[in-house]
């Protein structure tokens, strides 16, 4: 958790994620940066790729639970929802994979005294925007695989 990642930093950081040592463009790196870019600090930040994220999260785990689980009814599949695209469940991912020791924070947020590395805003949206990036880097099918990774894998 520094101002400015180091770029071989960040492109292991993803390598990781994905599960794949495959080399990384430029062009996507950026992407990948820029989700780990905190809206503290100049520049693009993660807001455009967490709202991109969060709706590609939200729909496939939706996708997933219904095609899962036909006999839940619409309380069901509400209540596992509510659990599962918490920013909290989204924040306590973020926390395991340690996302915020890979993003670009300005320095005045992360020596403001009420600034913590748990966060549950930070975590989750750099978590969401890493999705978003995910989404727009490789494709669907790819963060499919990681949505059910990372996130429904957990109910198993």
């Amino acid at each position: 958790m520094t101002e400015k990642v180091d770029k071989k930093k960040i492109s292991e950081f993803i390598q990781y994620f994905l599960n794949d040592t495959s080399d990384i463009s430029d062009k996507d790196l950026e992407i990948y940066n820029q989700a780990l870019t905190h809206s503290s600090s100049s520049g693009s930040n993660n807001k455009i790729l967490a709202l991109l994220g969060d709706s590609i999260l939200n729909f496939i785990i939706r996708s997933s639970l219904i095609n899962d689980n036909p006999d839940f009814g619409n309380g069901d599949i509400t209540k596992q929802c509510q659990v599962l695209e918490s920013n909290e469940n989204f924040r306590n991912i973020a926390i395991e994979l340690n996302i915020i020791d890979y993003m670009d924070i300005d320095n005045g947020t992360l020596n403001n005294p009420t600034f913590n590395s748990d966060n549950e805003v930070v975590n989750a949206t750099a978590f969401e925007a890493l999705f978003g990036a995910v989404y727009l880097c490789i494709g669907w099918s790819k963060t499919a695989e990681l949505v059910d990774k990372y996130v429904l894998g957990k109910l198993n």
